[in-house]
């Protein structure tokens, strides 16, 4: 490619740093997912990059701040207690509204609430 050593070795380091630093923020956010985080942008904006560390063990550092998220008063209302609770619209079980009746069994009040 016609690229000297020198060159070759600090586009090495420099997609070493690119790698190590998406391996950090995954890492980070596969752990505030873990710990429930509501909003991951706005934990995410008062972790500390600086004092995480990834090696050979994975991430250090990590869990420390995000302990210390959850258990101060200010960011408590960040992380949410885990229980997933599912909403919506009550089931029709048991009801047979899919089929209607024969129109030629039905009597001509039925017919005309039919229509």
């Amino acid at each position: 490619m016609g690229l000297s050593e020198e060159q070759a070795d600090l586009i090495i380091q420099m997609n070493e740093k690119s790698i190590g630093k998406t391996k950090i923020e995954a890492g980070v956010e596969n752990a505030l997912l873990r710990h429930n985080a509501r909003n991951l942008k706005a934990v995410q904006a008062l972790i500390d990059f600086n004092k995480i560390n990834y090696d050979e063990n994975g991430l250090s550092g990590i869990e420390e701040q995000i302990e210390l998220l959850k258990n101060s008063e200010e960011t408590a209302f960040l992380f949410g207690d885990g229980a997933k609770k599912i909403t919506g619209a009550k089931s029709e079980e048991g009801k047979d509204k899919g089929k209607p009746k024969n129109p030629r069994k039905m009597t001509y009040t039925e017919m005309c609430k039919y229509m």
